[in-house]
């Protein structure tokens, strides 16, 4: 989940109905929240290249494919990020095709803004409780309570190659957004908060620092890649 500065989260509501998408909108973002609408899925991959998302409202009756539809291709590319389904369909198996798909929650309309503040606040609660305090990265894991690299390196194992405070917080938040492009704007805001440049030239030095404790390089990177002109791209299981 985002650290920005009392941001609850970033949720990317996929809805065709204008008036009930410009309504939740208000509502999340009267409660904190950041909110990215989209009208239809077909944007969700572009979408989600661009920014960190911490949970999608996905209608599952949607212009061209539906949420369904969406909500698979998800699980393949996305498979860490909660999807709350919405629909008008009531019945029990509705539901229990929509869960059994993967999402981490279904809700019927019509429903109050209410509702969907307290599933999005529960979904986000659950997944922090569920973070891992060990992430793999390769052969090696990220301690985040001991704030260090641990396993196989250069032929020792369970070496602790410690980090900076900077350092894990960036590591955690790349890892916790796996595979999406990362901004040196999304950087700057997580670490240092808006007011921060993120032109900087200590965010490249903290991606250089950071590449060298995992063993990478930014020649030929295996965890950490430059996305020329747009950020970086995080992939620990490469």
């Amino acid at each position: 989940m985002n650290k920005l500065t009392n941001c609850q989260g970033h949720i990317l509501l996929v809805e065709d109905d204008e008036l009930l998408s410009e309504l939740l909108e208000k509502y999340l973002s009267s409660h904190n929240y950041t909110v990215t609408t989209l009208p239809n899925g077909e944007q969700l991959e572009a979408s989600l290249r661009h920014q960190p998302i911490d949970a999608i409202l996905l209608d599952i009756m949607l212009p061209g494919q539906n949420g369904l539809h969406w909500l698979e291709w998800l699980k393949d590319n996305h498979p860490n990020l909660p999807v709350l389904l919405c629909s008008r369909r009531a019945d029990a198996e509705d539901r229990a095709i929509g869960l059994s798909q993967g999402a981490a929650d279904y809700i019927v309309k019509p429903f109050h803004p209410k509702e969907v503040l307290c599933r999005l606040h529960n979904l986000l609660n659950l997944r922090n409780q569920q973070e891992k305090r060990h992430y793999r990265i390769g052969g090696r894991y990220f301690d985040a309570e001991r704030s260090g690299l641990v396993g196989q390196r250069e032929g020792r194992d369970a070496t602790l190659i410690r980090l900076s405070q900077q350092e894990a917080v960036l590591l955690k938040y790349l890892y916790q957004n796996q595979r999406q492009i990362i901004t040196r704007d999304h950087i700057a805001e997580v670490l240092y908060g808006f007011e921060h440049d993120p032109n900087r030239r200590n965010i490249d030095m903290l991606i250089n620092r950071l590449r060298k404790k995992l063993g990478d390089s930014s020649e030929t990177p295996r965890y950490l890649h430059t996305v020329w002109g747009r950020g970086y791209r995080f992939t620990p299981d490469a």
